[in-house]
C-alpha cells in the first residue's frame, strides 16, 4: 500500500526519476547501511563544510554538488586541495595555524594542512587528543575538531588512490613492460594484477642496461616509478600493522557477506593470494575504468558494475535511485515554501473583506500542497528505510509537523474560519526550521539499534505518542491565538468562542493520543526490559503531558478556571511537550538520550522563558482590562 501511495505522491515534487545507473547510484556501506554514493558524498561534505553543496567563491560564484566534489577528491584532482571548505570562525584558531583571515572565513586543505603540520601544532594535537574534553579550552576544542575534519578529508583523498591512474610512464621501453603506451598513466592496481609479467619484463630491461645516456634515463625513470609503487606498498603495510580502521577503509564499495570491503582491502587480498580471477578483482577493474575521466565507455562500465553487484548481493537498485531522488528533490524545502506562501496569502487576503470565492481558497490550497510535499517526503523515507516514520529525534520533528498541519487542515475543512490555516502554517514553518537544524548534524537516514527497529509495540507507541505531541502543540498554539485575540480584539465574542471550542476539542484529542501512547510505551518497556516504569525518562516526560492536560480539563470542569485561564494553561502545556520531547535528551541517560549540548540547553531554556513570559503577560493584560 505504501509503495502505491508513494507513486501517487511523486506527482507533487519536481524530481525526474533516473532510469540509468550512474556514478551517484554506486552502493556503499556506511554506518551499517547500504546507501547510494550520493548520500555518502552529502554526509562527508556536511561533516567538513557544513552544507551539502559547495559554493566556489570566484569572480562569478557557483555551486558544485556533493557528488561532484567527492568525485574530484577521490580522483585526487589538485583543484580539490585548493577548494575552501574548512570554516574557521575563531580568530585565535586562525592565528594558531599562522593563517591570514579570509573574507568568508573559509580555508583550503592545503592551507589547513600547512597550519596543522607545524611542530607546535603536532605536539598540541597529540596532547589535547589524550585530554578529557571538559578540561579543554574553546580554542583547543576547535583545533581538535578541525583536525578531525582534516583527517576525514585526507581519508577520502587516499581512499581510492590505488585504482586511480596516477603513475606516469613516459619511456616507451618501460611502458611496453607495463603493457601500456608511452605517456600513459597506470594505477597501483594495474601493477598488482600484472605483477608477475611486469617483474619479468623489468628484469630484462635492467639486465640490458649499459652506460649510454638513453639507458641511464630509462633506469632513472624506472627508479622513480618503483619508488611510487613502494609508497602504495607502504600504505598496505601500515594498514596491516594498525589495530583500527584507517584512511583506506572509508570507501566500502565492494560487497561482502557481512562487512563490505574497501578497495584497499581487496588490493591487500589480491596481493596476498596472487589471484585476480575473482569477482572482487573484476569489480576493481570496472571501478578503475569508471574513475578514468578519459574513458568514453564509462556508462557501459557502470552498468557492468551494477550487474556484477546485483549477482553477488540482494541489492535493490530501485531503493538506491529512490534515495538519490529524495536527496535531490528537497521535498521538505518545497513544503516549507508552500507553508510560507499559505501564511503570506492568508495575511494579505485578511486585509480585504470582499474577495472572489476562488481567491479565498488560495491559502487552503497552498497549505494543502505543502502538506502533500511533506507527506511525500515522509512516505519515501519509510520506503527507503522500511520502518515506521518516527524513530529518531529528526524524524519525530518532521512527523509532528506533518500531523500538526493535518489536524489544522481537518479543522479548517470543518470550520472554514481561516484560523486553523494560521495555526497550521505557523506550526509547519517552525517545525521545519527545527528539523533543518537536526538535519545539519549528519545522515538523517540512519540505522537504528535492534530494539528500536524490531518491536511492534515500539512502532505503535512512538507513532501514537508523537501524534499526541502534535495535537498538544496545536492546543498550545490555539491557546496563544486565543490570548492574542482576547487582548487585541475582545469585542469579537463569536470568534473567541470558536477558538475556545477548537482549543477544547483538540485538548481531548491530545489527551487521547498521549495517554494511549504512554500506555503502549509501558507495554514496550515491560516486554523489552521486564518493567513498566523507570526504564526511560522519555516515558515519564510523556506522562507529564498527560497529567498536565488532565489537570487543565479538571480545572475547566470544576469551574476553577475560565476561558482565559484555560488558554494560559494550554500555552504552558507547550513547556511540558518541550521537556518530554527535547529536555529529557539532555539528561544523558536512557535510551532516548542524545547527549547534553550547550546549544540545545540554551534553546530549550529560552523557549521555556518565552512561553512563560508570553502566557503571563497576555493573561495579566486580560485581567488588567477586566478590572480597569
Amino acid at each position: 500500500m505504501i509503495k502505491y501511495l508513494a507513486l501517487i505522491l511523486l506527482f507533487f515534487f519536481n524530481s525526474i526519476q533516473s532510469e540509468t545507473f550512474n556514478f551517484l547510484h554506486i552502493p556503499i556501506q556506511e554506518e551499517g547501511r547500504i546507501k547510494p554514493l550520493d548520500s555518502f558524498a552529502r554526509n562527508q561534505l556536511l561533516k567538513i563544510y557544513g552544507k551539502t553543496n559547495l559554493t566556489i567563491y570566484q569572480e562569478e560564484n557557483y555551486e558544485i554538488s556533493a557528488i561532484d566534489w567527492l568525485y574530484a577528491v577521490l580522483r585526487q584532482e589538485p583543484s580539490s586541495l585548493n577548494q575552501s571548505i574548512f570554516k574557521i570562525q575563531n580568530p585565535d584558531v586562525v592565528n594558531a595555524l599562522n593563517l591570514d583571515k579570509t573574507e568568508k572565513l573559509l580555508y583550503s586543505f592545503n592551507q589547513i594542512n600547512t597550519g596543522l603540520s607545524t611542530q607546535n601544532n603536532i605536539e598540541l594535537i597529540q596532547r589535547i587528543s589524550k585530554t578529557d574534553k571538559k578540561f579543554l579550552t574553546l580554542v583547543e576544542k576547535q583545533i581538535l575538531d578541525l583536525n578531525i575534519k582534516h583527517k576525514l578529508f585526507l581519508d577520502l583523498f587516499n581512499s581510492a588512490s590505488c585504482i586511480i591512474p596516477i603513475i606516469q610512464i613516459s619511456n616507451p621501453t618501460i611502458a611496453q613492460a607495463f603493457g601500456v603506451s608511452s605517456n600513459d598513466r597506470i594505477s597501483y592496481f594495474h601493477y598488482i594484477r600484472n605483477q608477475i609479467s611486469i617483474h619479468h619484463e623489468l628484469q630484462k630491461i635492467v639486465q640490458s642496461i649499459d652506460s649510454n645516456n638513453e639507458n641511464e634515463l630509462t633506469l632513472f625513470e624506472l627508479k622513480n616509478i618503483m619508488e611510487t609503487i613502494a609508497i602504495f606498498e607502504n600504505e598496505i603495510f601500515i594498514r596491516n600493522q594498525s589495530n583500527k580502521l584507517n584512511s583506506s577503509n572509508i570507501l566500502k564499495i565492494i560487497p561482502s557477506e557481512n562487512e563490505w570491503q574497501s578497495v584497499w582491502n581487496v588490493i591487500d587480498e589480491i596481493k596476498i593470494s596472487g589471484s585476480t580471477n575473482n569477482t572482487n578483482s573484476s569489480l576493481l577493474l570496472l571501478l578503475e575504468k569508471i574513475f578514468d575521466d578519459n574513458d568514453e565507455y564509462k556508462k557501459t562500465y557502470l552498468k557492468d558494475y551494477y550487474n556484477v553487484i546485483s549477482l553477488e548481493t540482494k541489492l535493490n537498485a530501485k531503493l538506491l535511485k529512490r534515495e538519490v531522488n529524495y536527496n535531490q528533490s528537497n521535498l521538505f524545502i518545497w513544503s516549507l515554501i508552500f507553508y510560507i506562501l499559505s501564511l503570506i496569502s492568508l495575511f494579505i487576503f485578511s486585509m480585504f473583506k470582499k474577495l472572489p470565492a476562488q481567491l479565498k481558497l488560495v491559502p487552503f490550497l497552498m497549505i494543502g500542497i505543502g502538506f502533500l510535499y511533506h507527506l511525500s517526503g515522509i512516505v519515501i523515507r519509510m520506503t527507503i528505510l522500511e520502518r515506521p516514520p518516527v524513530s529518531t529525534l529528526y524524524e519525530s520533528v518532521i512527523f509532528v509537523g506533518l500531523i500538526a498541519v493535518f489536524f489544522c487542515i481537518i479543522l479548517e475543512y470543518i470550520k472554514k474560519d481561516n484560523l486553523s490555516i494560521y495555526i497550521g502554517s505557523i506550526s509547519g514553518i517552525i517545525l521545519h526550521y527545527i528539523s533543518f537544524g537536526y538535519a545539519a548534524d549528519g545522515d538523517t537516514l540512519g540505522v537504528l539499534v535492534a530494539v528500536l527497529n524490531s518491536n511492534f509495540w515500539l512502532a505503535t507507541h512512538v507513532t501514537t505518542i508523537t501524534v499526541g505531541y502534535a495535537a498538544t502543540v496545536i492546543c498550545s498554539l490555539i491557546g496563544h491565538l486565543y490570548l492574542l485575540k482576547a487582548v487585541f480584539n475582545p469585542k469579537n465574542r463569536s470568534q473567541l468562542k470558536t477558538i475556545y471550542n477548537n482549543m477544547l476539542a483538540m485538548t481531548f484529542i491530545a489527551l487521547f493520543f498521549t495517554m494511549f501512547g504512554t500506555i503502549l510505551g509501558g507495554i514496550w518497556g515491560d516486554q523489552s526490559w521486564g518493567r513498566f516504569w523507570g526504564w526511560d525518562p522519555k516515558e515519564n516526560g510523556a506522562l507529564l503531558i498527560v497529567m498536565w492536560l488532565l489537570m487543565m480539563i479538571h480545572l475547566k470542569i470544576s469551574g476553577m478556571v475560565k476561558a482565559e485561564g484555560y488558554a494560559l494553561g494550554l500555552v504552558l502545556a507547550n513547556i511540558t511537550v518541550a521537556l518530554a520531547w527535547f529536555g529529557v535528551n539532555l539528561l544523558s541517560v536512557g535510551l532516548h538520550s542524545y547527549g547534553f549540548t550547550d546549544g540545545a540547553a540554551f534553546n530549550l531554556f529560552a523557549f521555556i522563558l518565552f512561553e512563560v513570559l508570553f502566557g503571563f503577560i497576555f493573561y495579566g493584560l486580560l485581567k488588567y482590562k477586566k478590572y480597569y
